[in-house]
């Protein structure tokens, strides 16, 4: 009869690929974001929706990206349901209980303590502060930082803004190895916010193989953009927030 009342309950969480698609269409009558809202990424979804899905560029970007959305949000219901991808199981409700609630304390811990550090970062920085800056100055994840600023924006405490002369596209994003990513903002700091894999490498002291993928996976969430050298026809990896 648990066992029931859970499914029905994980059921309940799960979105739709089909209806985020016809969320996304809400941009049609200037609607911008509701895809994003639908599947919890309340931040983003509030930017998307005060800037017109970025201009347009960031509403046809998701196009492509709400299946990961959507997949994204329903793990994260299974998992608050102790459930594996399959719908098993993982552990029983009586120490699920228990396991999420020390986990809620960890994190409400770690997270007030992210905030604090995200807060002097912002005094130094004028009371304004862009996630990569908040990464540079912390050392957390993009994600964990860009989850602090929401909470505080929902709390009050922050508001967002767009800078006119910056298009910053803020997704949620997982780093593969998220001290390899500071190592490079810090390396990119160092020449004009623009740096080639050979360059990562040399000032990193990391794997070509490490600092491509982890370049690779900065352009695929919009903090960094890709060209080639004029001169030396060199691909070059630019931070725009730099």
């Amino acid at each position: 009869m648990k066992l029931a009342k859970q499914h029905d309950g994980m059921n309940d969480g799960m979105n739709n690929i089909g209806t985020a698609y016809i969320l996304w269409l809400g941009a049609l009558f200037q609607l911008h974001g509701l895809h994003r809202l639908y599947n919890g990424k309340i931040f983003t979804g509030l930017l998307w929706m005060f800037s017109l899905g970025l201009f347009g560029v960031g509403q046809l970007v998701d196009l492509l990206l709400i299946p990961h959305m959507v997949q994204e949000h329903n793990q994260k219901a299974r998992e608050k349901y102790g459930l594996s991808p399959m719908g098993v199981p993982l552990v029983k409700p009586e120490v699920q209980r228990v396991i999420l609630r020390q986990e809620s304390q960890t994190e409400d811990l770690a997270s007030s303590q992210l905030m604090v550090k995200l807060l002097n970062a912002a005094k130094n920085q004028g009371g304004r502060l862009t996630v990569t800056q908040g990464v540079l100055e912390t050392g957390a994840s993009f994600s964990e930082v860009e989850t602090a600023f929401r909470t505080m924006v929902r709390s009050g405490y922050a508001e967002v803004s767009h800078e006119p002369t910056r298009s910053v596209i803020i997704p949620e994003f997982k780093p593969q190895g998220n001290q390899i990513t500071v190592e490079l903002l810090k390396a990119a700091c160092t020449r004009g916010g623009k740096i080639s894999v050979t360059q990562g490498v040399m000032l990193t002291g990391r794997s070509f193989a490490d600092v491509e993928a982890t370049l690779k996976d900065l352009v695929k969430t919009g903090y960094v953009d890709i060209g080639n050298d004029p001169e030396s026809g060199v691909v070059m990896y630019e931070f725009k927030e730099l």
